[in-house]
């Protein structure tokens, strides 16, 4: 499903305001009149870019979505973008894939070697062990791909 935002940036790419060099990953605006490189750090990693008809009212979207839905077109529901490389920062189209969250997770644990808290880290000696029906509902909302890490920790009471 396509957001506002990803409507507004369609919009800016089809009048040609903003330019994309698929092999490279490169975006380029020419919104203040000259064409230059976009693409801020966004805290997770990723760079993204903002724009919008005034300071009060922006638009953001991650590049690499931005790439992705200009050349095929909208991410369906359920589905998300991988960068098969591991490197968020590397948005070539031929390193994006459409992946589901589990494809994405299994991909970042097996190919990656990322750890996602107690589903890859051992017990430590002197920490309590989590009880099993507490693991199985952590991994119940885990699963479900309703909610993040931070919000299980507060529904379930462990960190």
């Amino acid at each position: 499903m396509l957001t506002e935002s990803d409507k507004y940036f369609l919009d800016l790419f089809w009048q040609g305001k903003i330019d994309i060099n698929y092999t490279t990953g490169i975006v380029y605006s020419s919104l203040s009149g000259n064409r230059k490189v976009v693409g801020a750090n966004q805290s997770a990693g990723y760079l993204h870019i903002s724009a919008g008809p005034s300071r009060q009212k922006r638009n953001y979207i991650l590049l690499h979505r931005l790439i992705w839905i200009t050349y095929n077109g909208e991410i369906p529901d359920g589905y998300e973008l991988n960068h098969k490389n591991g490197n968020k920062k590397d948005n070539r189209y031929e390193n994006l894939e459409l992946v589901t969250r589990t494809e994405n997770v299994r991909h970042a644990v097996r190919n990656l070697e990322k750890t996602f808290g107690f589903l890859t880290v051992p017990h430590l000696p002197g920490r309590k062990r989590t009880p099993k029906d507490k693991i199985d509902e952590i991994l119940k909302l885990y699963r479900s791909g309703l909610t993040n890490q931070s919000e299980i920790a507060r529904q379930t009471g462990v960190k």
